[in-house]
Protein backbone atom coordinates (compact mmCIF):
# COMPACT_ATOMS: atom_id res chain seq x y z
CA UNK A 1 0.00 0.00 0.00
CA UNK A 2 1.15 3.22 -0.70
CA UNK A 3 -1.14 5.46 0.98
CA UNK A 4 -3.33 8.42 -0.48
CA UNK A 5 -0.54 11.03 -0.65
CA UNK A 6 1.93 8.86 -2.87
CA UNK A 7 3.61 10.64 -5.52
CA UNK A 8 5.41 8.45 -8.29
CA UNK A 9 9.37 9.66 -7.62
CA UNK A 10 10.86 6.92 -10.24
CA UNK A 11 9.83 4.94 -13.15
CA UNK A 12 12.39 2.98 -14.55
CA UNK A 13 11.52 -0.39 -17.23
CA UNK A 14 9.58 -2.40 -14.32
CA UNK A 15 10.58 -0.84 -11.06
CA UNK A 16 8.40 2.35 -10.03
CA UNK A 17 9.59 4.57 -6.71
CA UNK A 18 6.84 5.72 -4.96
CA UNK A 19 7.48 8.74 -2.07
CA UNK A 20 4.72 8.15 0.57
CA UNK A 21 3.22 10.92 1.87
CA UNK A 22 5.39 10.38 5.05
CA UNK A 23 8.49 10.99 2.73
CA UNK A 24 9.16 7.05 3.13
CA UNK A 25 10.27 5.82 -0.24
CA UNK A 26 8.53 2.34 -1.50
CA UNK A 27 9.66 0.39 -4.74
CA UNK A 28 7.66 -2.18 -6.30
CA UNK A 29 7.83 -4.01 -9.59
CA UNK A 30 5.22 -3.48 -12.35
CA UNK A 31 4.63 -5.83 -15.39
CA UNK A 32 6.66 -4.43 -18.47
CA UNK A 33 3.82 -6.60 -20.80
CA UNK A 34 0.84 -4.00 -21.04
CA UNK A 35 3.32 -1.22 -22.34
CA UNK A 36 4.84 -3.96 -24.85
CA UNK A 37 1.19 -4.95 -25.67
CA UNK A 38 0.69 -1.57 -26.07
CA UNK A 39 3.16 -1.00 -28.12
CA UNK A 40 2.08 -3.28 -30.53
CA UNK A 41 -1.44 -2.29 -30.78
CA UNK A 42 -0.17 0.83 -32.00
CA UNK A 43 1.94 -0.51 -34.44
CA UNK A 44 -0.68 -3.01 -35.38
CA UNK A 45 1.10 -5.48 -34.88
CA UNK A 46 -1.78 -7.61 -34.15
CA UNK A 47 0.15 -11.31 -34.72
CA UNK A 48 2.95 -10.41 -32.23
CA UNK A 49 0.30 -8.89 -29.49
CA UNK A 50 -1.16 -12.10 -29.92
CA UNK A 51 2.31 -14.16 -29.60
CA UNK A 52 2.93 -12.12 -26.46
CA UNK A 53 -0.54 -12.99 -24.92
CA UNK A 54 -0.46 -16.79 -25.12
CA UNK A 55 3.64 -16.30 -23.89
CA UNK A 56 2.08 -14.40 -20.93
CA UNK A 57 -1.13 -16.72 -20.22
CA UNK A 58 -2.34 -13.60 -17.56
CA UNK A 59 -5.83 -12.95 -17.93
CA UNK A 60 -5.37 -9.59 -17.39
CA UNK A 61 -3.48 -9.10 -20.80
CA UNK A 62 -5.51 -11.29 -22.63
CA UNK A 63 -8.89 -9.08 -21.35
CA UNK A 64 -6.75 -5.93 -21.89
CA UNK A 65 -5.70 -7.22 -25.51
CA UNK A 66 -9.73 -7.94 -26.30
CA UNK A 67 -10.65 -4.15 -25.27
CA UNK A 68 -7.90 -2.88 -27.57
CA UNK A 69 -8.80 -5.54 -30.57
CA UNK A 70 -12.41 -4.45 -30.53
CA UNK A 71 -11.75 -0.56 -30.23
CA UNK A 72 -9.15 -1.63 -33.29
CA UNK A 73 -11.99 -3.20 -35.53
CA UNK A 74 -9.72 -6.38 -35.67
CA UNK A 75 -12.59 -8.63 -34.66
CA UNK A 76 -10.49 -11.98 -35.45
CA UNK A 77 -7.85 -11.02 -32.80
CA UNK A 78 -10.62 -9.94 -30.12
CA UNK A 79 -12.26 -13.19 -30.94
CA UNK A 80 -9.51 -15.03 -29.72
CA UNK A 81 -8.71 -13.08 -26.37
CA UNK A 82 -12.07 -13.09 -25.69
CA UNK A 83 -12.16 -16.68 -26.17
CA UNK A 84 -9.11 -17.11 -23.36
CA UNK A 85 -10.87 -15.50 -20.70
CA UNK A 86 -13.93 -17.45 -21.60
CA UNK A 87 -15.49 -14.48 -22.48
CA UNK A 88 -18.16 -16.64 -24.93
CA UNK A 89 -21.22 -14.47 -25.45
CA UNK A 90 -18.68 -12.00 -26.41
CA UNK A 91 -17.05 -14.54 -28.95
CA UNK A 92 -20.72 -15.60 -30.35
CA UNK A 93 -21.77 -11.77 -30.90
CA UNK A 94 -18.06 -11.39 -32.66
CA UNK A 95 -19.20 -14.36 -34.98
CA UNK A 96 -22.43 -13.03 -35.59
CA UNK A 97 -20.43 -9.23 -36.91
CA UNK A 98 -18.38 -11.51 -38.73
Amino acid sequence: DFGKSAVIDQFVDARVIVRRGDGSLVTASVSPYPALLHSYVLARKWDDALKLARFVKEDLVWAVLAGMATAGRNLETAEVAYAAINETDKVHYINKIK
